[in-house]
């Protein structure tokens, strides 16, 4: 996306196109690491689990 239209690219500019993504990145570790959609559920240890 970053280079000339003769190479092939969309003539955005590699500068631009670095920071558009690296935004995009950050925004999409921010939002899994907020609402944990990727973590599974956790369980403890039977050893570690309150006595009954």
């Amino acid at each position: 996306m970053g280079v000339p239209h003769a190479l092939g690219g969309l003539n955005w500019g590699r500068g631009t196109v670095s920071v558009s993504l690296s935004i995009v990145i950050a925004g999409f570790v921010a939002y899994f690491s907020v609402s944990r959609v990727a973590v599974g559920e956790t369980t403890e240890p039977e050893s570690l689990a309150e006595p009954a």
